[in-house]
């Protein structure tokens, strides 16, 4: 009576036209529930050759699975499991069942065939979860030759994550480490935009200390940023001072070439504000300022905002 109901009000136009509620998820929940055992098997099969090429076919999957274990049909759900395995949920439900049992080999040989499988369609994001995992594994299990490859594999893949530089670095001997980083950075993809003045790059050669490739970082043209420069500054003014205010110096006077406007005087004065506070800062600051009030004398809302300076 319940279902005859609800195929009514699937029949209403307002269910049609509006994503008001998953009336056909709920038939299908009614359908299994109200059948027996069998009969949803067969329902239930009927669903999975109909939506093949659903992203939604894993929850289809994991519904007979449950029905031929209650049917006690281990041998079948085991089977279906491994056919429907290139399914990354279903893939991901067999690895924890492995994980639970401590099959740690059955668990590392599911996640490469994962990986594979995740390889050859460019999922990126699956790809990081098998790793996660393998890297999760190797841990509990202090792998350490496979911790760290699973780690590397990580921050190539994450473009170079700071998380798995620094677990690298805690498990990598000091006296192999220097070599170890430098191969592991030639192969990242690192991403040089630089988000609220930070990005992987610099931020690893600045807690290695290795200043000068930080200063040939932030002078390239290409991607160089302001932010950058300020946020950075801090490690290079004792050794490279004129070279970072150089940076900053042609940065500035760029930026204030390309952009016109009250919003952009604003952000001139607080960048010039904070450039102050490095060594040499000021007077720096005062060469800006004198040039600009030669060159842009003719836009009035600069020279207002620039009076304080």
């Amino acid at each position: 009576e319940i279902l005859k109901e609800v195929r009514l009000i699937e029949k209403l136009s307002a269910y049609r036209e509006y994503d008001i509620y998953d009336i056909e998820q709920l038939l299908e929940l009614i359908t299994l529930e109200t059948q027996t055992k069998e009969e949803a098997l067969s329902y239930v099969n009927q669903l999975i050759e109909e939506r093949k090429d659903s992203w939604e076919l894993y929850k289809l999957i994991e519904r007979k699975v449950d029905i031929l274990r209650a049917l006690h049909r281990e041998e079948e759900a085991q089977a279906t499991i491994k056919f429907y395995l290139y399914l990354p949920e279903i893939r991901k439900q067999e690895v924890e069942r492995y994980i639970e049992n401590q099959q740690y080999d059955e668990t590392i040989k599911t996640l490469n065939e994962g990986i594979q499988i995740a390889q050859k369609k460019g999922e990126l994001g699956t790809i990081k979860e098998w790793l996660e995992y393998k890297l999760s594994i190797y841990e509990q299990t202090e792998n350490i030759p496979d911790l760290i490859d699973a780690c590397k594999e990580l921050f190539i893949l994450e473009n170079g994550d700071l998380a798995y530089y620094r677990k690298l670095k805690k498990y990598v001997a000091k006296e192999k480490w220097k070599t170890f980083l430098n191969a592991m950075m030639k192969q990242t993809k690192f991403i040089k935009y630089y988000l609220g003045g930070q990005c992987n790059e610099a931020d690893i050669y600045a807690e290695e200390e290795d200043y000068e490739s930080l200063l040939n970082l932030l002078s390239d043209t290409s991607h160089r940023s302001i932010e950058a420069l300020l946020h950075y500054a801090h490690h290079l003014t004792e050794i490279y001072s004129d070279e970072i205010l150089l940076l900053l110096h042609k940065s500035i006077c760029k930026y204030a070439e390309e952009n016109v406007g009250r919003n952009h005087y604003e952000y001139i004065a607080r960048i010039l504000k904070e450039t102050k506070k490095l060594k040499g800062g000021k007077a720096l600051v005062q060469e800006i300022v004198e040039e600009f009030r030669v060159t842009y004398k003719r836009r009035p809302s600069m020279m207002e905002v620039l009076r304080n300076f």
